[in-house]
């Protein structure tokens, strides 16, 4: 079996850090100050800011690879369109938002000929500007 084992930092954090400044910051004086929190459950990891979600590491072990679903706005509406798995609608590799190649060792993980397995996440840091997350995962072909 080919894989890859590979470390993901929290790249939503990213545009996370983008919104800030739409979250409410008045009370903490920036919009830089805002606290990440990341809170660790069955199979998936809470983000919020400023108390409220952002959004959801999904990584049960169920799941052809790990997303972030879902995603919101400073509004709390959506800003990613809901996992086609759950709404019936094509492409059902397409979930949220993933991390993903094309191809590796020839696996087409974009299309999820391959799985992506959750070894472990660890919260580095769970509360801060930023939080951190590190998420373990093996690559794996279809056998």
């Amino acid at each position: 079996m080919s894989r890859i084992v590979g470390l993901v930092a929290i790249a939503v954090l990213f545009i996370a850090i983008c919104l800030m400044p739409s979250w409410d910051a008045a009370e903490s004086g920036s919009a830089y100050s805002v606290a990440v929190e990341l809170t660790k459950r069955d199979g998936a990891v809470d983000v919020k800011i400023g108390g409220e979600l952002f959004t959801t590491f999904n990584y049960a072990p169920d799941l052809p690879k790990p997303y972030f679903y879902p995603v919101l706005g400073p509004s709390g509406k959506p800003i990613t369109r809901k996992s086609p798995v759950e709404s019936g609608e094509d492409h059902p590799h397409q979930k949220s938002l993933w991390i993903a190649i094309d191809e590796v060792n020839e696996v087409d993980f974009w299309a999820e000929k391959g799985k992506i397995v959750n070894r472990s996440v660890e919260l580095v840091t769970p509360k801060g500007d930023p939080a951190v997350l590190r998420a373990k995962n093996e690559w794996q072909d279809a056998n």
